[in-house]
């Protein structure tokens, strides 16, 4: 899309007092349907004295797109009536990057479709939707839950874009969008023992060396050393809150390290509540690091995380996917960005 045709939507859109997909609606004979009459008309009326409507269809028509993107996400967004819910913890993490998403896709003038799930099948029939020319690429949020679909966009050449928050695969079965998370972790226990900690854990609800999750946690033993080849006092599986009270009772205040990293921004958040409410004092007893930058869980600006960059992720995802619609410019296969640690009153 040419600047001129990017200004006059913005243009338009100000002037309305909508959103620029509220102007694509509104100018598409199909979909203004799905908007009140008076407000196409007032964004009829303001984009013909500008003259975009011919112009803005005028690119549909000659290259038969609809100038509309899928959104795949995972099921745990949403809610029971099959509803995007991003108010819960699950739903949070993902819509800093939806957000990103929808910007920007709006400033290249497309739409966004997020349809509920609705049963195993529905990936794979979102990819149909392309076939049928009802939208022109897909972007999935994650892998997991997916992997039929995208074996069906591999084969049948639709376009498609991962983007997630898990680290790189060797070999994506379609290009994706990935983050360094062992870089963060890195950068996040070398601070522990730049600041003195000679004993920096490592805590998960899992057995942290037995999992794909062991990527990311790479960068603790980067600076540790290399994982333990028999269970180790510093390396902590906790599958719940009560096992991890547990734990905290067992050791009382002599813990086996002065500074940990949890798995997560909930377990780490649990981790320093439970610790406080046994006596040991945070961060003087123990420094905590959570991973995530969950907005619920770092809202009052006390834990420390590891944070990917979840905007960046969406507005990368969605640009190379629309370069390569509109221009032809090749996605490369794997896009890396770097997590980052954020230091806050926890450590």
């Amino acid at each position: 899309m040419n600047q001129d045709t990017k200004t006059a939507l913005k243009d338009v859109a100000a002037e309305a007092g909508v959103s620029i997909a509220t102007v694509s609606r509104a100018l598409d004979p199909v979909r203004a349907a799905l908007l009140r009459p008076e407000t196409v008309d007032r964004v009829r009326r303001i984009a013909a004295r500008q003259n975009l409507q011919a112009n803005r269809f005028a690119r549909r028509l000659t290259r038969g797109c609809t100038d509309t993107l899928c959104v795949l996400m995972p099921p745990s967004v949403f809610g029971r009536e099959g509803n995007p819910d991003f108010r819960e913890s699950a739903g949070e993490l993902f819509w800093d990057t939806f957000s990103a998403i929808l910007e920007a896709a709006e400033s290249r003038g497309f739409d966004i479709k997020l349809s509920p799930i609705r049963g195993m099948d529905f990936p794979t029939a979102v990819l149909r939707t392309v076939q049928q020319g009802r939208a022109d690429g897909v972007l999935f949020f994650g892998r997991a839950g997916f992997e039929r679909a995208l074996d069906l966009a591999r084969a049948e050449g639709i376009p498609a874009v991962v983007a997630t928050t898990r680290d790189p695969m060797a070999e994506p079965v379609v290009p994706e969008v990935t983050v360094d998370g062992r870089s963060g972790v890195r950068e996040a226990v070398r601070w522990l023992v730049s600041r003195g900690h000679r004993r920096v854990g490592l805590m998960a609800p899992y057995p942290i060396v037995a999992t794909s999750e062991n990527v990311r946690f790479q960068g603790y033993f980067d600076v540790v050393g290399p994982p333990p080849s028999s269970p180790s006092e510093q390396v902590v599986c906790v599958p719940d809150r009560m096992a991890l009270r547990r734990w905290l009772e067992t050791k009382g205040k002599a813990l086996p390290f002065t500074a940990v990293l949890c798995a997560n921004d909930d377990l780490a958040s649990i981790l320093i509540t439970e610790a406080e409410y046994l006596g040991l004092r945070v961060p003087a007893d123990l420094a905590v690091v959570g991973f995530d930058n969950s907005t619920l869980r770092c809202a009052e600006g006390r834990l420390s995380s590891v944070a990917a960059p979840r905007r960046e992720l969406g507005a990368t995802a969605t640009r190379l996917l629309i370069e390569n619609l509109l221009h032809g410019v090749p996605i490369p296969r794997q896009t890396v960005l770097p997590a980052q640690f954020l230091l806050r009153a926890s450590c």
